[in-house]
């Protein structure tokens, strides 16, 4: 090559490098060219990722980009600053839509885009799907023990309810148990171990209690109205009753040891003894967090105790409303803790600081979401997330910022999806839904099932959920 022939090319190379050079750091800052005036304009981006690939993304209708099967993502830059309609969509699918406020020289991310399919499967865990719904029919419990390994189901149909232990496989793993004429469920929890489960029911006005083995036809009376319980053999013992009794919880001590509330204080009882003794001298109202119990004292203090009651520690008098209805306790992963009064109020604890902060009123539901990063609630047909941590994506919140997420009908119950959990399940009395919890406008929202149903998070898969409608159990994983 002679002198002039390199030099030449030096010149052009240089030449595009000094042309290109600002073109690409202009398009990188947000700028474009805008050839219809002839000057260059600043604008701004979409990024989108969805759970599948072979997506198409369109603005305002508009195609912009399509994606191979093996790509969630795409950007979409160049949009002028306003507000643009973007749909990602894909064949078989229920497309996804947001009003998304394009700023110039900002790219807006939505990265947990759940595309659903338009046909969604789930799987049968008991009963045949021949078993039509009737209005006659209702779940009244769905209640996974901790392992995943069985399911307390109580359902009724016209006036006969029946208690139901079944595997996550589906089978029957111990005799069905029928309510008495005018017996009706309370409640039920199960131990720590996931092999008995302690159910509550109200016969007559009086509350029985009873203890069902999940892999046996065991059935251990617990309390029933001839029961009456002593802190010692002494004839001048303490007693209690079915009249003082409020409450009975499992102990995380042992298979037969229980937590009982009455004569306004704290007891553990241990069922072979059949002696209680007094650990908390004055509560209203508690929880069992692990090896921890979480009270308010009958002057409204809040308190946390170990289960001996020896180590007790006041956190705070945050004035609290309290009435019959009992307080309502929640712990997320990292240990920060949540309450509900008697009128609905929300109050959440400062880990730093041990004092709890009122935030909103009328409450109706309250969860905390399973990466330990949102407090969900719902307010009537509202639901709404606080932020328990600076943001490190986007929309960036900050530290306790409340939104209301969306409103619709009357939301029965919630539970968290996906993890990380960026989506509810909800129930209305029109039927399942999910939707997104992204706090920026225009919350997706698609109905999953029409009916009466009672929803419970699946405890060995986030992306899945049990559901039924009084006669039958089925699952949904949604990916």
């Amino acid at each position: 090559m002679r002198k002039t022939t390199r030099r030449a090319v030096f010149y052009l190379f240089s030449g595009l490098f000094l042309i290109t050079t600002p073109l690409i750091v202009f398009y990188a800052f947000g700028y474009s060219f805008d050839f219809q005036n002839g000057v260059v304009v600043p604008t701004g981006g979409v990024f989108v990722k969805a759970n599948v690939g072979a997506i198409r993304v369109l603005a305002n209708g508009k195609l912009m980009k399509e994606t191979n099967f093996l790509t969630k993502g795409a950007l979409i830059s160049g949009l002028s600053s306003g507000h643009v309609e973007v749909e990602v969509a894909k064949d078989g699918y229920i497309p996804w839509r947001k009003p998304v406020g394009i700023e110039e020289q900002v790219i807006q991310e939505y990265r947990s885009i759940l595309l659903v399919p338009e046909a969604l499967p789930a799987d049968l865990v008991y009963g045949t799907t021949s078993q039509a719904s009737s209005r006659q029919t209702v779940s009244l419990e769905l209640l996974p023990d901790p392992t995943g390994n069985f399911i307390f189901w109580a359902a009724k149909k016209r006036n006969l309810t029946r208690l139901r232990v079944i595997s996550r496989d589906g089978v029957e793993t111990r005799a069905q148990i029928s309510l008495e004429p005018g017996e009706s469920y309370l409640s039920a929890s199960w131990n720590p171990s996931g092999n008995v489960v302690l159910v509550s029911t109200n016969r007559r006005g009086h509350t029985i209690w009873r203890a069902l083995s999940a892999n046996s036809k065991s059935v251990l009376p617990v309390f029933d109205e001839k029961t009456i319980l002593r802190t010692s053999t002494s004839t001048r013992s303490e007693t209690i009753s079915e009249a003082s009794l409020s409450l009975i919880t499992w102990s995380p001590a042992d298979i037969d040891e229980f937590l009982v509330l009455a004569n306004g204080a704290i007891y553990r009882w241990n069922l072979s003894s059949g002696l209680v003794k007094k650990i908390i001298s004055s509560a209203r109202s508690f929880a069992r967090f692990n090896g921890n119990i979480l009270y308010s004292t009958q002057s409204g203090f809040i308190a946390t105790a170990d289960l001996s009651g020896e180590h007790i520690e006041s956190l705070d008098h945050p004035g609290l409303y309290v009435a019959k209805s009992p307080l309502r306790y929640f712990q997320n992963k990292d240990g920060v803790l949540a309450l509900i009064d008697s009128a609905g109020g929300l109050y959440l604890e400062n880990p730093s600081t041990r004092k709890f902060s009122p935030l909103t009123t009328e409450i109706h539901e309250a969860e905390f979401s399973s990466n330990t990063a949102e407090l969900g609630y719902t307010q009537s047909g509202t639901f709404s997330t606080i932020a328990l941590a600076d943001e490190t994506t986007q929309p960036f919140r900050r530290m306790y910022t409340k939104s209301a997420i969306f409103t619709t009908d009357e939301i029965l119950h919630f539970i968290w999806l996906g993890n990380p959990a960026a989506h509810i399940v909800y129930t209305t009395a029109r039927g399942v839904f999910l939707a997104e919890t992204d706090p920026r406008p225009g919350a997706n929202i698609v109905p999953l099932r029409r009916g009466d149903y009672q929803i419970v998070e699946s405890p060995n898969d986030p992306n899945s959920f049990y559901f039924s409608d009084g006669e039958i159990i089925e699952r949904l994983t949604i990916r």
